[in-house]
């Protein structure tokens, strides 16, 4: 069907966004509906959407937006920080911008978009690449050759390796199928979580226990992809790894950055050299065709407006590139220093200083020297004062806000100093919404993480840092579920990479017991979030260290990460995390630590329906709390019944529980309790036939989870809400619903989950009278449940199996519905992923 151009307006736009009073159904008819398949799905056209040029504040409006969908207009002024007038000044300006967008894609081939639906974003170009046109034009006659698969871009830091990357996958990516994925690895400094950090980036779901590679290689095996892995030098094994995936997957070109070969077998190495530099005595002309001349006049125009080249600079700007060594950064950190000085002062500097200086080893390249060079020379000529705190700012993983950098600083004028760091180019301002924002590029660094371990500071200063981040994450635990949840959400979101960077301080220092109270602080943000890999590795490493210590920290991390694999379906390890925590509970004669690990045996039982097990543990646990006046866990306990006495299909008494157990939750104001309770609500109302009331619970429930930033919760209800889509006879909302809970299911890591939504694919696809692929949905299905020894599911999620399986068997010739059964049942967990998302109309 083809579609009209311009069909986009201010309603059907909102609608699109799901902003409040505008219905989804606006886009469900034509020709929206179509519109939006061709692009694959809302999923993408959001995707496509982010990378629209705008300006800051319409930037961060439309990611507030996307994040929370269906919020309230007061909810996005309060996370702002911005007036209803305002908002509604930045929502009409961002509309128009977005429809003009919108409207030009209406004939933007459909493969063009399918390339971006689960590829990582490549980073937009922030400066235009300026003298490396020759350079670019050799990578990309490397990556377009059909017999090169993996190119490393070599050559030492500062030299734009990372820049020269993200061009070639701009201009390349639409000429692979599945795009162009751009992982960058320059925070990630613990090997073992290479395989994690790739399988979250692409949105990759490991079969059960499978091993992380070998889920990738499984995932990757039928993409056309090109994946860019960015600062690899650092990572031992990354080479196995690169080596493993290439084997595996005959259609992906890996792209690498890095300061050293891979020395992998079919590995092109491409070294990146520094910007050609004039020679002494070089005419005017020359001068002004020079890629490094270029550079600088570019960049010394960014520090000071009416720079220009002329004839009485020419000679000063020429010797200062050719000091450089034509290196990008140090001429960046150089023309930084023009909005002080002439270009003759800024050359006598250099000339000054460059002379005594020397790289302090010996090994490393010549150009690499000059770029350590210019950056101590920048460092020396700042006060001291100054250099202690860029040497400080070093202890960060990556980028700090004010408060952090003035508590491990301990700089009064710590404003000031950032302020006068980032005038010369030694750190820079990043924009985080209504908080700003400081980072360190990995270069510079890397030279003030030396400076701080010549200066004998790192261990204080590493110190201040984890115990800073501890004290911070412990207050965050204390409003986990409240109305300052989101607040603190977010701020542990943006620092992922700090908290990391503390827990694997706090354990190279044997302080394992503040590594158990780190991991034991913010779990459960990582729980609602669905960072549940990494959250499993790093309290299985706390454990680990802390094997002598205090019972009592062990307590919380064992519960925790009981937990997280109970999330994952991985109930044998769960079963025996919370089995270790209730035994050492008992022993500690902790009451409340007792019911909190039965709590968690109690959900094991009750999903492997041994239901008077699960009964007795929760009933136990209730006792407990009752009397310790834990309304909290109280709550908690009676939605655990709840959901008991629904699978036993007790649905008044099930209804009974879920509702006390909500009452307390409102008391409370406990948003995560609340999203849980509804959620159950909608089951149990949908198993009384209340499909409406069911709808009702369902969406409330999507809103409160969404006020959590919950894609593991929201994951669920939308699957849920797609069984009483079907049982309203509303078949095209209950296909969008199930393919945002499948992507949602597919980033959060959970098996079950994924299952669950391809049963309800087949039911879709029974719908659309897709009877072979309904069979082999099915049969997969059951096959899969099997073959992970997943817990079953509740009857919401096999609702109107039987009768549907039946018209197909009808439907079909008996050689045909066998041949479809038993291509299901031999069926991969990628294999029937890929069937459901062509169901649903996602492009895989």
């Amino acid at each position: 069907m083809r579609v009209d151009t311009r069909i986009w307006d201010d309603k059907h736009l909102k609608a699109l966004l799901r902003l409040p009073r505008y219905s989804l159904t606006l886009i469900e008819q034509e020709p929206w509906h179509s519109w939006i398949e061709q692009q694959g799905g809302v999923h993408a056209v959001h995707e496509y959407l982010k990378t629209s040029f705008l300006p800051p504040h319409e930037q961060e409006l439309l990611t507030c937006i996307l994040s929370h969908p269906g919020a309230s207009v007061q909810f996005y002024c309060e996370r702002l920080c911005i007036s209803r007038r305002t908002y509604a000044n930045y929502l009409n300006s961002l509309c128009a911008t977005l429809l003009l967008h919108l409207n030009a894609r209406s004939a933007t081939p459909a493969k063009v978009v399918e390339a971006k639906i689960h590829c990582g974003s490549v980073p937009a170009p922030v400066t235009a690449l300026i003298g490396a046109e020759e350079t670019l034009s050799a990578v990309l006659a490397l990556v377009e050759r059909p017999a090169v698969r993996c190119i490393t871009l070599i050559g030492p830091g500062g030299v734009g390796k990372t820049r020269l990357a993200i061009e070639v996958a701009t201009l390349v990516q639409a000429q692979f199928a599945h795009g162009a994925c751009f992982v960058p690895l320059d925070t990630l400094s613990d090997p073992a979580l290479l395989s994690a950090t790739l399988i979250r980036v692409l949105n990759v779901q490991p079969a059960g226990a499978e091993p992380p590679l070998e889920a990738l290689k499984t995932y990757l095996q039928s993409k056309q992809l090109l994946l860019i892995l960015d600062n690899l030098e650092h990572l031992a094994g990354v080479g196995a790894v690169a080596s493993a995936l290439l084997h595996a997957a005959p259609d992906l070109k890996i792209l690498g950055t890095s300061r050293e070969r891979l020395n992998i077998y079919g590995e092109y190495c491409f070294t990146v050299e520094p910007l050609p530099v004039p020679r002494t005595g070089a005419t005017p002309e020359a001068l002004n065709a020079s890629p490094a001349i270029q550079l600088f006049v570019e960049r010394a125009r960014a520090a000071r407006q009416d720079f220009a080249l002329t004839t009485e600079n020419a000679a000063a700007v020429m010797q200062i590139c050719q000091h450089l060594d034509g290196l990008p950064l140090a001429m960046e950190l150089a023309a930084a220093r023009l909005k002080a000085c002439s270009p003759n002062q800024l050359l006598e500097q250099l000339e000054t200083h460059l002379i005594a200086l020397r790289y302090p080893h010996e090994d490393r390249p010549a150009r690499h020297q000059s770029l350590w060079n210019v950056i101590e020379w920048s460092y020396r000529l700042l006060t001291p004062r100054h250099q202690r705190l860029f040497r400080h700012l070093a202890v960060f993983d990556h980028s700090w806000d004010l408060q952090a950098a003035q508590t491990i600083c301990e700089d009064e004028g710590i404003q000031q100093g950032l302020e006068e760091l980032a005038d010369k180019s030694l750190i820079q301002f990043a924009n985080a919404g209504a908080e700003g924002r400081f980072y360190m590029l990995n270069t510079l660094r890397e030279y003030a993480l030396e400076q701080l371990r010549q200066a004998g500071e790192a261990e204080a200063v590493g110190r201040r840092h984890a115990e800073y981040y501890l004290v911070q994450a412990e207050r965050a635990e204390t409003v986990l579920g409240t109305t300052a949840h989101l607040k603190w959400a977010e701020w542990l979101r943006r620092e992922h990479g700090n908290l990391q960077t503390a827990l694997r301080w706090m354990l190279e220092h044997n302080e394992a017991t503040l590594a158990l109270r780190l991991g034991g602080a913010v779990w459960r943000f990582w729980q609602v979030q669905g960072v549940l890999t990494e959250g499993r590795y790093w309290l299985m490493r706390a454990l680990d260290a802390g094997a002598d210590v205090e019972a009592g920290h062990r307590l919380k991390a064992l519960w925790g990460i009981g937990w997280l694999a109970e999330n994952q379906s991985d109930l044998p390890a769960a079963t025996a995390y919370f089995k270790t925590g209730l035994t050492l509970a008992q022993q500690l004669e902790e009451p409340r630590w007792s019911a909190l690990c039965q709590i968690g045996l109690g959900e094991i039982a009750r999903a492997q329906q041994r239901y008077a097990e699960a009964a007795q543990l929760f009933e136990s646990s209730l006792e407990l709390f009752n009397t310790l006046q834990d309304r909290e866990e109280i709550a908690w306990t009676l939605d655990q019944l709840g959901r008991l006495a629904l699978e036993q299909q007790d649905f008044e008494r099930a209804r009974q529980y879920a509702e006390s157990s909500l009452a307390l939750f409102r008391e409370l104001g406990h948003h995560w309790g609340m999203s849980h309770v509804l959620d159950h609500l909608g089951d149990i109302v949908w198993n009384q036939g209340h499909y409406d009331l069911a709808a009702l619970f369902f969406e409330e429930a999507l809103r409160e989870a969404a006020i959590m930033q919950s894609h593991w919760l929201t994951a669920w209800t939308l699957c849920k809400l797609t069984s009483v889509k079907l049982a309203q006879g509303q078949p095209a909302q209950a296909r969008a619903m199930l393919a945002e809970s499948l992507q949602l299911h597919l980033e959060v890591e959970n098996t079950l989950g994924i299952v669950a939504c391809l049963g309800r694919a087949a039911m879709v696809a029974a719908a659309q009278q897709a009877w072979r692929t309904a069979v082999q949905l099915w049969a997969a299905t059951e096959a899969l449940h099997q073959r992970l020894a997943l817990p079953p599911l509740t009857a919401i999620f096999v609702s109107g199996r039987t009768p549907a399986l039946e018209e197909a068997r009808a439907r079909l010739a008996p050689a045909e519905f066998t041949a479809a059964w038993t291509r299901g049942q031999m069926a991969t967990l990628a294999q029937a992923i890929q069937w459901a998302q062509q169901v649903l109309g996602v492009k895989a």
